[in-house]
């Protein structure tokens, strides 16, 4: 296999730290070694509105990772959506992709570009042995676990959701909800009482944290917590949001290793 490299997603500053910062930290707990990154902007934060020069720039990133000879790494599904929506895009527009092959000064494979990625949970839950030994530290807990719908068969949901049970015990409700985030540009009160319309039905399953992959989502629920809560008219905001290399990382490092303390709301569970 060839080496890795990680679109480091730099969308959400807080929100991207958190969830990259632990995640290089279970590399070097599983692999004993650091990942090298390729660090890229998604501005338009997943929006539809997409434009020639977005598409460009991020292309651009995924050709110089693997003309360097890494396979690309994925480690939130943001980043994933930009790129599947832009091959998508392309896949429909030859005109657009003869554009940008000409600006790129390349030719584009869009099935080879679209197989080239490696999602970082799968990767991470390859390595059973390493988790050996804390198999099943969530045993009782329940928790919802929410994803853009949009990348759902790209990553084989149930298989992923699978194994993070098998490691971890927990009991995980699947929730497949589009991210508001792009709304926050143009409509702040809609974004917020959509987010908190998710937020809280997921809540209301009795779940005792919420599980994500997504930049996005952790964005909207976590950084904008007391938004969500107000455009709701609740009162409580207890349930916290975890990324899946704190959830893995828990059982053996503490809270502040995890950054817990950056979180809006704050997970009281361990």
């Amino acid at each position: 296999m060839q080496p890795l490299k990680l679109l480091y997603n730099q969308t959400h500053t807080k929100s991207a730290n958190i969830l990259y910062t632990n995640f290089e930290n279970l590399i070097k707990e599983i692999f004993d070694k650091e990942f090298p990154v390729q660090k890229i902007q998604i501005e338009d934060n997943i929006s539809p509105f997409l434009n020639t020069k977005y598409y460009k720039e991020l292309l651009r990133a995924l050709l110089q990772i693997k003309n360097e000879g890494f396979t690309p790494l994925i480690a939130d599904t943001q980043t994933l959506l930009a790129y599947e929506r832009i091959f998508k895009k392309l896949f429909k527009d030859g005109e657009l992709k003869k554009s940008l092959e000409e600006d790129l000064g390349t030719q584009l494979d869009l099935l080879e570009l679209e197989k080239s990625f490696m999602f970082a949970p799968k990767l991470i839950l390859e390595k059973s042995s390493f988790f050996e030994k804390n198999m099943g530290k969530w045993k009782g807990f329940k928790c919802a676990f929410v994803v853009e719908g949009e990348v759902a068969s790209y990553l084989q949901l149930d298989k992923l959701i699978e194994a993070l049970e098998w490691v971890s015990g927990l009991e995980i409700k699947l929730f497949k909800r589009n991210c508001y985030d792009y709304l926050l540009k143009f409509n702040k009160e809609l974004a917020f009482k959509m987010a908190g319309k998710d937020y809280y039905e997921m809540v209301d399953c009795g779940v005792d944290f919420i599980l994500t992959p997504s930049i996005g989502h952790f964005e909207m629920f976590d950084g904008y917590a007391r938004e969500l809560k107000k455009a709701q008219g609740r009162d409580d905001l207890e349930i916290p949001i975890l990324f899946i290399p704190q959830l893995l990382l828990a059982p053996f490092k503490k809270g502040e290793f995890l950054l817990f303390d950056k979180h809006n709301i704050e997970p009281k569970m361990i």
